[in-house]
């Protein structure tokens, strides 16, 4: 029996699901509301190990490129704030890649230096290294 927040058995149905991780024959023990009607134990064993991997993922966003705290509330400010995030994250992902890097730490901060050099090299050619040059290329 299930209790709710007011200590009160629940009204909802539940069944237990246990599956067998093939490598290590350890069981895991899905507890879910779902009717049998809608998805068999096959099916929702995937839908939470599809979740999982979406949980992993948001770590990763958490951990490697600080997408804890939101600057906006709004909307809109989230999701540029999200998508900047996925693009950064396939940006070191396909560096790591392609210069066989083994973590991502190590990706990220070796990926931020060549694009900041690339930077440089950039505004010293576009300023045929006189910097007073930049500052036709202000904006404000």
């Amino acid at each position: 029996m299930l209790y709710g927040k007011t200590n009160q058995p629940t009204k909802e149905t539940y069944r237990l699901i246990i599956a067998t991780i093939i490598d290590s024959e350890e069981d895991i023990y899905f507890l879910s509301n779902i009717d049998g009607k809608e998805l068999d134990c096959e099916q929702i064993t995937e839908v939470y190990k599809k979740r999982w991997q979406i949980e992993v993922f948001f770590k990763f966003l958490k951990q490697e490129f600080n997408f804890k705290h939101l600057l906006s509330r709004n909307e809109n400010g989230i999701q540029v704030v999200l998508f900047s995030t996925l693009i950064a994250a396939m940006l070191v992902l396909v560096y790591k890649q392609a210069n066989q890097i083994e973590g991502y730490k190590m990706a990220k901060l070796r990926f931020m230096n060549d694009l900041e050099v690339e930077i440089l090299k950039k505004t010293v050619e576009l300023c045929q290294g006189n910097p007073h040059l930049l500052d036709c290329f202000t904006i404000w």
